[in-house]
Parts: structure tokens; sequence; C-alpha cells
């Protein structure tokens, strides 16, 4: 399956897929055919971490018997105490991050744009090539804290997959293991069953266990909890009672288990964030006090402009202060940006618990004197079913709950968590359609254009409209069928051939000599730069159709109207 990637490096896929080795150390791989979990440390290793699942149903209360005349049965003995559970680890932390794959397609004009959504404006951007080399760039923009933009015009085509990775360094502590769980004490020795007379009544059914909560994805909270066990069927009627026997001594209670020791939490990652200008450099040089404590944090430097940039040298003076060398940059404009990073270190795991121990067996009660066989009892009513567990909250799957005592009904079945959605793309950004108001030479024009087939010979300026044949051809005022002028020539185009029009825009021919702000009408004159006036068509059966208004002598803005006047 393809591997699916999600924020902080975590990343989703087979056991046979092959482990990504170009993210950063932190980042874990999920396996989901053999609920495996793998952190990068250097190389890929396999976690230990559990978490709890759900609890199994309590036991559904079995119907009583009817009671029976023959002799006591032996005491039972007590339960051994459950041991201690191991202490979990403290659960590393990684500096916040963003790692994802692209290929040429995803680049527009050499820019890719990558959305991060660290809330974060100023971090350290890395770009790895289809053969896990670092490369440098052409330009990074720190557009926002939620995206940046990397300019790679450079390499031309891009072959394979390359990836990026955008991250800060403000770790968190790694969280303290949890202490271990004490072993459970033995339960007493159950007292021997009395002599009973007559023959039992027939049982009632037991109710069902609910079904086990579905253990949550590894890695993101604790397992859900186990449904409730069904009721118990209710007993049928008792046979009559013989003389009871001697109740068996009950087993002492096993010794709790010890606890486990908490692990320790993980050191806290930082970060220093500061802006300067120009006044701020000493011949060239800025002086950092960052007071982070961590003399080879990672440094990051951006412009007015937000670009990443390179400075010339960087020297760590010790733990708490650097100095950034400049002076290629000569006088520096505006506001700039550096930011020093340091990632926090993992929590180490808490120690096991001890196990408890195991209670004293009971001793057997003495057999009790039969008693006279009484009626069957009627048989019982079955159980209901239990209530389904409520799902509880998803985490790593853990060590299984313990079984009530008395006559269990089946135990729900652990589900699978399921994976989280995936976030849907950002919607396409609007186009905005820029028109120069000037155009720099003679019979040119700024706006939109298409190419069509020319009806007749025509020249730039000509207004055309589209004929039967589907030609765009000379427009003539003198009948509504020869007008509805939508488009301008834009240079001489042959009767037949193909050649660019404009449908709206900005025109300029210098032979023109337009009153500045004067409407512009199609003429009745029907042939090749002669179709433009500012004078309105006014003989009978002529057709007003304004395309356009002048904005200078030479230059106008054609925009045909197709509400036309058509004289009496």
């Amino acid at each position: 399956m393809a591997l699916t990637y999600f924020a902080g490096n975590k990343i989703v896929g087979l056991s046979g897929d092959s482990k990504p080795t170009n993210i950063p150390d932190g980042a874990t791989f999920y396996e989901t055919d053999t609920g495996d979990i793998y952190i990068k440390s250097g190389s890929w290793t396999k976690m230990s971490i559990s978490g709890y699942s759900g609890y199994s149903g309590q036991d559904g209360t079995s119907g009583y018997s009817g009671i029976s005349g023959y002799s006591g049965d032996s005491g039972i003995s007590g339960f051994s105490g459950y041991s201690g559970v191991s202490g979990f680890s403290g659960i590393s932390n990684v500096a916040s991050g963003y790692y994802t794959t692209f290929v040429n397609g995803d680049l527009s004009s050499g820019i890719l744009t990558v959305t991060h959504d660290l809330g974060i404006k100023y971090n350290q951007v890395q770009v790895f090539d289809n053969n896990d080399k670092q490369i440098i760039p052409d330009d990074v923009t720190l557009a926002s804290t939620t995206q940046c933009s990397i300019d790679l015009t450079s390499y031309g085509v891009l072959t394979g997959t390359w990836s990026v990775v955008v991250s800060n360094g403000g770790g968190q502590a790694g969280d303290s293991g949890y202490s271990g769980i004490s072993g459970y004490s033995g339960a007493d020795g159950i007292s021997g069953y009395s002599g009973i007379s007559g023959f039992s009544g027939v049982d009632g059914l037991s109710g069902y266990s609910g079904i086990s909560g579905y253990s949550g994805f590894s890695g993101e909270g604790t397992s859900g909890y186990s449904g409730f066990s069904g009721i118990s069927g209710y007993s049928g009627e008792a046979g009559t009672s013989g003389f009871s026997g001697l109740s068996g001594y009950s087993g002492d209670a096993g010794t709790s288990g010890y606890s486990g020791f908490s692990g320790y939490s993980g050191e806290t990652g930082a970060a220093y964030n500061t802006s300067f200008t120009n006044a701020s450099l000493s011949s060239g040089v800025l002086t950092v006090t960052h007071n982070l404590g961590r003399q080879y944090p990672v440094v990051a430097i951006s412009d007015n402009d937000s670009k990443v940039i390179l400075p010339d040298e960087i020297t760590y003076t010790d733990e708490n202060s650097l100095a950034v060398d400049l002076t290629s940059y000569g006088t520096i404009t505006g506001t700039w940006y550096i930011s020093v990073l340091y990632s926090g270190i993992s929590g180490y795991s808490g120690a096991s618990g001890i196990s408890g121990y195991s209670g004293t067996n009971g001793e057997s009660g003495y057999s009790g004197i039969s008693g006279y066989s009484g009626d069957s009892g009627y048989s019982g009513i079955s159980g209901y079913s239990g209530t389904v567990g409520t799902s509880g909250y998803s985490g790593y799957s853990g060590i299984s709950g313990y079984s009530g005592i008395g006559t269990s009904g089946y135990s729900g079945i652990s589900g699978y968590s399921g994976y989280s959605g995936i976030s849907g793309y950002s919607g396409a950004q609007p186009i905005d359609l820029v028109v120069t108001a000037a155009p720099s030479s003679n019979q040119t024009a700024s706006g939109m254009k298409i190419t069509l087939q020319a009806g007749s010979s025509v020249n730039f300026g000509d207004a055309c409209y589209i004929a039967a044949t589907g030609k765009a051809t000379l427009i003539d005022a003198d009948a509504i069928a020869t007008m509805s002028g939508i488009c301008m020539a834009l240079g001489t185009i042959a009767a037949d051939a193909s050649g660019s029009f404009l449908l709206i825009g900005i025109a300029r021919n210098d032979t023109w000599n337009w009153t500045v702000g004067g409407l512009i009408y199609g003429t009745v004159t029907g042939t090749t730069g002669n179709t433009l006036s500012q004078t309105a068509p006014s003989g009978s059966g002529d057709v007003i159709q304004i395309l356009g208004v002048a904005t200078h002598a030479d230059r106008m803005y054609f925009y045909p109207s197709l509400s036309q006047v058509e004289h009496a």
C-alpha cells in the first residue's frame, strides 16, 4: 500500500513497505498489518510501548439452582495474587515538523508551495532530491505561519520523487513513565456448599457478556472500556431442602504486589526568535544572546521579504550566545528575523511492578446429610443480554483486564481502531487577470485574446462579428445581420487564415486620434481600417453598437456591448 503521512512525522503503511530514510529522527511508522510501531533514531527501531486494553465485561450472575439433598462440596482454595504491571516508558517528544514528498507536476513555474500548518512563520526548510541528497533551493519564501514557497527553477524538470522537511526546534519534554500497578491480593477461599435436599430446578441461562470496546490506534490515547456483562437468568424453583453440610474454611488473601518506579521525564526543547535591523549590526556582524543553554542549536535567518538567506558565517560563542556574519549583504533594508532552535530529549522507561503473592487454599467443607428428594424445579428464565460497553479512549493496546468471579459470559472481542481521516486539499486560489493600461508599442493590445479564422482580409483595429460560416468578418452597421461585433483583429490576417483577436482589453494604434472619454461605435463603412468611429450611425435601418471608450488619443478600452439599437 502507499505510505500515508500525517503531521508530526507520523507515517502509516504495511510491514512490507520500505521505511523512508530521508526524514528527521523522531518520526514514527505504524504497520497496519502487524500493529507494530517503529521510531526513527538514526535507523528505524521497533517500539515496545503498550497501552491498556479494555477490561473484559463482568460475568453475568448465574441463575440460582434448585436445592438438592446431596452432600456439601469442598471449599475452594483462595486465588493467587496477580503480579504488578510494568511501568510504561516515558514517551519521546520530537520537535514540531512537517514532511511530504513531491514530483515535478507539483511545481508551478518552478515554484513549490508547501502548506505545513505549524503555526510558526520562521522555520527551517530542507529539500532532498530523488537520490536522498540535500540540495540548496534557489530561494525560500516564508509566506505565513502555515505556508512557505520554494523556488527550484534552476533545477529544470525534476526526476523521480523529491522530499521537503519544514521544522522548528520547540520540542517538549518526554512524559514520565507510569508507575507499575500493584499486584492484586489473592481472593478468599470459598466456603464448602451445604448439603442440599431434593433435585434441583433447572438453572436459568446466564446472559452473554457485553462486547469489549475497540482499542484505539497506537500512540493516540487509551483503549475503550469493555462492555458490561449480561444479567444472569433467574433460577428455577427450588426442590425441598435436605440437611445442610458444614461450610469449608476460607483461604487467606494473597499479598499485594509492589508498584513499579516512574520513568524519568524528558528534557524540554526551546526556541528563541527575534527581529533585527541594520542598526543591530556591528561591522556587519549580529550578536545574538539566546540563553538556551546549548552551544550548537539550529539557526534560521530570513530577510525583510520573508526569504531564507545563508549568512557568511555563524560562530557559536558559547552555550548562550552566537555571532552571525552578514558582511556580504551590505546595508540591510527593513526588518530581518532570526530563529535559534533546540529539540527536547525523550523520557526514560519506568521500572516494572513486583508480582503479588498467592493466597492460601481454603479447607474442604464436611459432607452434609442427604435429604429427601424434592420435586423438580421449573426451568429458570433466560438472562438478558449485557449492555454494550462504552467506547473508550483510543490508545496503545496493552494488558488485558481481569475476569470477574462467577460463571463468566463470553468475553467481548477487541476491535481495531480506525485510521484518522486525511485532510482535504486546499481549494484553488482565484486568478487575477492583469491588463496593461498603456501597451508599450504601436498596434499592440493587452487583455483577453482568442485565435479565430478570418472571413475576409483584416488589419489591426478592425472590429468583426461571427458570420454564419463561423469566421470573424468585418462589421457593417447598415443592417443588424452584419453587426453584433465581438472581437478586434490584432494584426494583418488574410481571408480564411487564422490569427489573434482581442475580446476584451486595451488596444493601441498611433494613427488613432480619439477624444478621451468618448464612446466608440461600429460604422456603416464595412471596410478594413474603417470599422470604428466616435460618431454613432444615424441612417434608417442603421444599427448603433457601443464597442468601447477612448482612454487616450491613441488607445481605447475595447468592450463590445451586445445591447444594440436599430434606427426605424
